[in-house]
């Protein structure tokens, strides 16, 4: 104690100091750095499980979309037997499905087709005629034209046949047959004219050889009027050939359409003035096509390899899957899955390329469209190359604060979330460890002050202790009032609440409206899960109507008026008795009551009415609002199920007020009408019968 009072009061004030000041500065400031850095993990954290429900959301609406093709496919698409049947396939697939592109079908024979070529497959067998009479005459013309060499008999044999066909693809063989013959005999005019009517079958499908009728038709008339030395006539038939080839070249396999356009081309390089405007035109759709080729021979080679190892892997699993593959430098998502062809225990493979352009600019957008984490953070979707395909807001950095990458699908892609200016976590929490370092900082030199300025006033002892503690005072509410406000700014900012006083108070005015929703949807919960159990009674007794309906109006009038909306109640002056359940019949008022407010827009009046006809009660709800669309109407009752208008994405629910509408209805064994029209609002009508 002597020690004490022996020390002078500058030491005093300088140890004081030092106690009051620096310490809990010293600790506050520690307390800063911890509580920052146990934020930053906080964030990433927070981050990272964010980035996972967003990746979860778009996988599955990828699935969904990939299992409503597939079950439109074994619905309304007959089994795969042969080209034609999957052709068409493949473009009804390719016109419906605008998330995919480049479909195939890899059959069980070994073809791979596409909506325009296909590849593979076996030899096609010698010509087999619908008629025997005709396979006879067929067998009999062969055995002049290429033992006896006698073309004038073979010619008669192959009209006669002719004559007799009804088959379009058996008229194309025995065209061809007498067309050749004329060529034979030196008769290119006439045999001309037998393949131009080879070009006139209707089937297109219809061909020669395994070779489509109008290639084999439009070659020979180019080497017939080739012989015949009719420059201009060739040079229409390669042209029509190389035109067809390039619009429509179904029924071509692979390698034969690049050897046939390949082998045009050639030729028309050879001719001395060559149609050059037409010609640039075609050969600017044939490396299209050939490209097509490419793709297709790469598809057989490379891809459909990795698709049965990955099937074969997943033999017990579901059949379907979803691979990536380079395809020159870039990565390409396929998914693919099987169903059953024509043959019992093969099954066709259908293929398709992940449409990404048509994802990033429909599909994110959609899935993405109510996530929401403030105005100083954004969602964002990367490639392979990290270049953003996808983003929220501006973002041309290359840093963020998360990232987590897809599984199964789009595996080369990942989802991020990024600052706009590119910043990492780490530097935005440093940012608030300079503003605590700044106070640290601010904090010994208020005290190095506050020193300075006590021992000069050291002589007056009453004075000093009043500044000391006034200077404490002052001190301690300069700490605790930043600190408080960096923490609480900190956590509205983590939890995305708008920081200024008018939206705070609109969020009060939220939370009450939101509360009392809740009130509604726990109970609708409850009572829904009543309907499940089977255990929801009801208390029917004779009341008069109309008063439950009054009741029903009291109870909203106060939530109605605060939003805006105008009521306007069409009662009938004398009273309406059934035996009903008065809270069940309010509780389904209010749910229609509800669902008037969520949906209406800028006309907020709403008609209330009650009439008798006949044995039936009617109490209709009729607002102005969003409508409904009209092939919704028949699923708006169904439980869960909301309209996929934008209003209703927009607008909380839980999809279970109709449903319990409904239920109450038919409990009364009465029934629940709509009426409504897109846009032009709804009325509902609930049906009770007046006597039991």
């Amino acid at each position: 104690m002597a020690r004490i009072k022996g020390i002078s009061p500058t030491v005093r004030i300088l140890i004081i100091a030092i106690v009051l000041i620096l310490l809990p500065a010293a600790v506050l400031s520690y307390i800063g750095f911890v509580s920052v850095n146990e934020r930053a993990r906080n964030l990433a954290t927070g981050h990272r499980g964010t980035l996972l429900l967003v990746r979860d959301r778009i996988e599955q609406e990828i699935l969904r979309l990939e299992q409503d093709l597939r079950s439109s496919v074994e619905r309304t698409t007959p089994k795969f037997r042969d080209r034609d049947s999957g052709r068409r396939l493949l473009q009804i697939v390719q016109s419906n499905d605008i998330w995919l592109k480049h479909p195939f079908l890899a059959s069980p024979g070994g073809e791979v087709i596409t909506p325009s070529l296909f590849l593979g497959g076996s030899q096609l067998p010698g010509p087999v005629f619908d008629s025997s009479i005709i396979n006879e005459l067929f067998k009999r013309a062969e055995a002049p034209e290429f033992a006896r060499k006698s073309l004038q008999e073979a010619r008669s044999l192959y009209a006669e046949a002719l004559a007799r066909s009804r088959s379009d693809n058996d008229r194309a063989i025995l065209l061809s047959r007498v067309g050749r013959c004329d060529f034979k005999m030196g008769n290119y005019r006439a045999g001309i004219g037998q393949y131009r009517k080879l070009l006139d079958i209707p089937d297109e499908s219809a061909t020669v050889g395994g070779i489509p009728a109008f290639i084999v038709a439009l070659s020979q008339v180019a080497d017939g009027c080739a012989a015949l030395n009719d420059d201009k006539g060739r040079v229409s038939a390669l042209l029509e050939m190389y035109e067809r080839l390039t619009s429509r070249p179904w029924g071509v396999s692979a390698d034969k359409c690049a050897y046939y356009l390949k082998q045009a081309t050639r030729e028309f390089e050879a001719l001395a003035d060559p149609p050059a405007e037409r010609l640039k035109k075609l050969e600017e759709r044939s490396i299209e096509l050939l490209e097509d080729v490419r793709r297709l021979e790469w598809i057989r080679s490379t891809l459909l390899p990795q698709i049965a190892a990955r099937s074969s892997e997943n033999s017990t699993g579901p059949s379907r899957g979803h691979v990536s593959a380079k395809y020159d430098t870039a990565s390409v998502q396929f998914g693919y899955f099987l169903f059953p062809g024509a043959s019992q225990g093969r099954e066709v493979t259908l293929g398709y390329e992940m449409n990404e352009d048509q994802l990033v600019s429909d599909l994110l957008p959609r899935v993405l469209n109510n996530v929401n984490l403030g105005r100083d953070v954004g969602i964002g979707i990367l490639d392979e190359t990290s270049k953003p395909r996808f983003a929220q807001m501006d973002y041309s950095g290359s840093a963020y604060l998360a990232s987590v990458s897809f599984v199964e699908i789009l595996p080369s892609w990942k989802v991020v979330i990024f600052h706009p200016e590119g910043k990492t976590v780490d530097e935005l929490v440093s940012r608030e460890k300079w503003v605590y370092l700044a106070l640290l900082a601010g904090t010994f030199l208020i005290m190095i002050t506050g020193i300075s300025l006590t021992v000069r006033a050291a002589s007056h002892e009453v004075e000093l202790s009043r500044l000391k503690a006034e200077f404490v005072s002052n001190v301690s509410h300069e700490l605790k009032t930043p600190l408080s406000l960096i923490r609480m700014f900190g956590e509205t900012l983590e939890s995305g609440m708008v920081q200024d006083e008018a939206k705070r108070e609109e969020f009060y005015r939220i939370i009450r409206s939101e509360s009392e929703r809740l009130t509604r949807l726990i109970n609708n919960v409850l009572d829904f899960s009543k309907i499940e159990a089977g255990v929801k009674r009801y208390n029917f007794q004779e009341v008069e109507v109309g008063g439950v309906v009054r009741k029903a109006l009291d109870a909203y009038r106060l939530e109605i008026r605060d939003l805006g909306f105008t009521i306007e109640s069409v009662l009938p002056s004398t009273p309406i008795t059934a035996f009903v359940d008065q809270d069940a019949v309010c509780e389904a008022l209010l749910n229609l009551l509800d669902n008037a407010t969520k949906y209406s827009e800028e006309n907020k009046h709403i008609v209330v009415s009650m009439e008798t006809r006949g044995a039936w009660m009617r109490i209709s709800v009729s607002d102005h609002g969003v409508g409904i669309p009209h092939d919704e109407l028949k699923s708006i009752f169904d439980k869960f199920y909301r309209s996929r208008t934008q209003k209703t994405r927009e607008t909380p629910g839980s999809g279970l007020g109709l449903t319990l509408v409904k239920h109450i209805a038919e409990a009364h064994g009465g029934r629940v009408e709509v009426e409504s029209e897109e846009g032009q609002g709804s009325r509902f009508t609930l049906l009770i019968p007046t006597k039991r």
